[in-house]
């Protein structure tokens, strides 16, 4: 499970570490031997019907030019009523909330906007693949912390150990993708205490935070003193499974935001808007209803993939949150989790994704894989009938 090309020769000393993403690779190669993906995260389902006709409904009412550059208003509107409605905090359209092109764009838009060269971000292993690349392409430096699988617990001491007179922003992500870890009140806490004591800035990454099943969310920013030092970032594309539609935002206060800003106007100046207005009829009308039945669907399929596993013969981490399950696979094999995904690739056909993929050395995590079960049923079954195939190694 090669991600390096071959031909790098002008790609810049930046990026040639990162090779192709993880998510382009898994998906090309189950697609090539007809595999069952259960590797890259996205909902197999279509969005809600009236959400596609508010799309169409606005591309023939002539909204086919740019959008305004922070976004359209009845977006930017309805994103702050759905966040103080959900305990999130009260952001203002006008100058707090920044619509972008999907999550990764807030993150870009974010990482480019405030550091400067040399900076050091602090990352919390695993991470998504996306942080320590934005973070290079801004020129600072990511500094990777692992908490001990398969808790993942974030401590005082470990994010201590790792601070230094250059360090200027902790980037969290809870629910936490891959772990499935919803980040409790006293880790919130910490990280909080930290930022305070250190003049930092914190990136919340809070794109599951409508899956969760055993444990709540609570966002950082609505800890005492952290709403003046939050990026908030979420979108509508996994809970509304449109995630090729990429409408994302940011909630910051009005300086981070004017960042934020400075930025995303030279990335991709402005989102869509039929894809927007479609996003604002998607909070306004089916934010609480779609979240009631988004839980349900999801805690069935948690419940049968989390068993299935388990009949299969490896050990899952029951997520608190996200729609991934963390799988400790070695009772059916000893190679690494590289390894293992190109076995189950080549002989049961069924795509997973190692985990050391989001780490920077594998530190801790060889002995797991990532399934999503952000699939029907239908194809979780299929999954599931293919690796109760799989023989120990």
């Amino acid at each position: 499970m090669n991600q390096q090309d071959d031909s790098t020769g002008r790609i810049c000393s930046r990026l040639t570490p990162f090779g192709t993403t993880i998510f382009t690779t898994i998906s090309r190669r189950a697609n090539s031997v007809g595999a069952v993906n259960l590797g890259q995260g996205f909902p197999d389902e279509d969005p809600p019907e009236d959400l596609i006709q508010a799309t169409i409904d606005s591309l023939r009412a002539g909204h086919n030019q740019y959008a305004p550059m922070p976004g359209i208003d009845s977006l930017r509107q309805a994103i702050a009523d759905d966040q103080a409605g959900r305990g999130r905090g009260t952001w203002a359209a006008s100058d707090e909330i920044t619509v972008t092109s999907g999550a990764t764009g807030a993150l870009a838009a974010s990482i480019l906007g405030t550091l400067e060269q040399d900076d050091e971000v602090i990352l919390f292993d695993p991470a998504y693949d996306a942080y320590p690349a934005l973070v290079a392409m801004a020129g600072a430096k990511s500094v990777r912390l692992a908490p001990a699988a398969p808790e993942f617990r974030i401590t005082r001491e470990l994010i201590e150990k790792a601070l230094t007179p250059r360090t200027r922003m902790i980037l969290v992500n809870t629910p936490w993708n891959p772990t499935g870890r919803i980040l409790d009140d006293g880790e919130l806490g910490i990280i909080a205490d930290i930022c305070r004591q250190h003049d930092l800035i914190c990136v919340s990454d809070e794109v599951y935070e409508r899956m969760v099943f055993t444990a709540p969310h609570r966002s950082i920013s609505t800890l005492p003193g952290m709403r003046d030092r939050t990026i908030v970032i979420s979108s509508m594309g996994k809970t509304y499974s449109c995630t090729g539609w990429k409408v994302g935002w940011a909630c910051a206060p009005p300086d981070l935001t004017a960042a934020i800003r400075a930025a995303h106007q030279f990335l991709v100046f402005s989102i869509p808007q039929p894809l927007q207005e479609a996003a604002a009829r998607a909070l306004n009308h089916h934010a609480e209803a779609w979240d009631e039945t988004l839980t349900d669907s999801y805690q069935a399929r948690r419940s049968f993939l989390l068993d299935g596993l388990r009949e299969v013969g490896m050990q899952p981490i029951e997520p608190e949150g996200t729609y991934f399950i963390l799988t400790d696979y070695t009772p059916l094999g000893d190679e690494n989790d590289i390894a293992f995904c190109d076995r189950l690739l080549e002989t049961v056909k069924v795509a997973a994704v190692p985990c050391s993929i989001f780490t920077r050395d594998g530190l801790g995590t060889r002995d797991y894989v990532r399934f999503a079960f952000c699939k029907p049923l239908t194809v979780l079954e299929e999954a599931l009938k293919r690796l109760r195939g799989l023989q120990r190694l």
